[in-house]
């Protein structure tokens, strides 16, 4: 998953984001 570190810092952070935002919508709709 992790080639390169020059944009692939980047692009982990704004994946990560948006995992995390997934996760949290997810978990408000099961509530």
């Amino acid at each position: 998953m992790l080639r390169g570190k020059r944009r692939g810092n980047i692009e982990t952070r704004a994946h990560t984001g948006n995992v995390q935002y997934i996760i949290q919508r997810a978990l408000e709709d099961e509530a």
